[in-house]
Order: structure tokens, then C-alpha cells, then sequence
């Protein structure tokens, strides 16, 4: 069950960087497609999209991912197992919509869905003080006052200190989904 490129690790570590590299971004570039422009289109009111039709066009996985992108670029100073908390919930209520579920949060926009879920965090406040202006606003003006404060300095982040090929490697074999997982959440805080 093994990665055929971790099992060669000792022979070509350059050739396995190489690859886990190409493989990962292939991954994120499937993965985050869906969500390029996803407030975007939910501002159309043609194009009005609900968590449960998402969830109907990806696989679990790539639905996962699906939040933790979303959810890594809007909360950039929260660290993976912060995000990791809200990506569960977010996934089961869109699994229980896409079944049909008469919940409220079915019926709303994706883009109205994530900002109540990332409003409804309580320490919100603590890390971002401009959180509780943004929260108590409708969108499009929710939305609007969440971009203007998403990006912040590279260097307010730290600096990136990648794994090892060979540390990479070890967790794959651990835990497949959580390797892509921390590469999409530090690739994504970071843009």
C-alpha cells in the first residue's frame, strides 16, 4: 500500500522531490478549480450555487480539500489543525444537503455558507481583530470586507520550512490525505 516513489527514496531523492512536487500540484490545481471563483459566483444571481450541488460534483476527498483551500486562505494566521476542525462539519452538511436534507444552510450560497461558518468561530476575534467589523456586516459587504483583509504580509506568516522527501514519504505511509492536506493549507495561506 506503499507509494511506488517512497519505496524508492534511497535511490533518487532528487527524482522523488520531482515528482511528489508534480504530483501535488496537480492534486491542488484539480482541487482548488472549484474554488477559483467561488464567491465570485455567488454573487451572480444566475449562478447561485448550494453547498449539497458542490458536494454532488467531487469526491469526498476532493470536497475536503475543497474547504480546507477556502477556509486556509481566509484564515491565515490558524494552523491546520485549527482549519482541520471546521473541515468535517462543513463536509457532513454538505454530504446531509446533497441527500436532501431540509436543513437552512442547504438553501444558502456556498460563498454566504463558509463566511457564517468562519464568523461562528469563537476565537475569530482574537486573532483577527477586524473579524467582529466584518461578521456583523451582509453580504456582499461581508464578503467584500473579508477580501480586504485576506492577504496579509508574507512575512506576518513565517517562513515555510518544508518536509524532507524522506518525512514525506514516512506520513504517506501513515496518513495519505494528511501529507496534501498540509501542503494545500500552507500553499493556500500563502495566496
Amino acid at each position: 500500500d506503499a507509494l511506488p516513489i517512497c519505496q524508492a527514496s534511497e535511490r533518487s531523492s532528487p527524482k522523488l522531490s520531482a515528482v511528489m512536487k508534480w504530483t501535488i500540484l496537480i492534486s491542488l490545481l484539480i482541487i482548488s478549480a472549484e474554488s477559483r471563483d467561488l464567491f465570485r459566483r455567488d454573487a451572480d444571481p444566475h449562478e447561485s450555487r448550494h453547498i449539497g450541488d458542490v458536494y454532488k460534483k467531487l469526491t469526498v476527498t476532493d470536497f475536503r480539500g475543497l474547504v480546507l483551500i477556502t477556509l486556509s486562505q481566509s484564515l491565515q494566521k490558524c494552523d491546520l489543525d485549527e482549519i482541520s476542525k471546521q473541515v468535517e462539519p462543513v463536509t457532513s452538511l454538505a454530504q446531509a444537503c446533497s441527500n436532501g436534507a431540509r436543513h437552512a444552510d442547504c438553501a444558502k450560497p456556498i460563498g454566504t455558507l463558509f463566511l457564517d461558518r468562519i464568523c461562528a468561530i469563537p476565537e475569530l476575534g482574537s486573532k483577527y481583530e477586524w473579524s467582529t467589523e466584518c461578521c456583523a456586516k451582509s453580504d456582499p459587504e461581508r464578503h467584500t470586507c473579508f477580501k480586504e483583509h485576506k492577504d496579509l504580509p508574507h512575512d506576518a506568516l513565517g517562513p515555510y520550512k518544508p518536509p524532507t522527501a524522506d518525512a514525506i514519504c514516512a506520513t504517506y505511509k501513515e496518513d495519505k490525505e494528511k501529507v496534501l492536506s498540509e501542503y494545500i493549507h500552507a500553499d493556500r495561506k500563502s495566496t
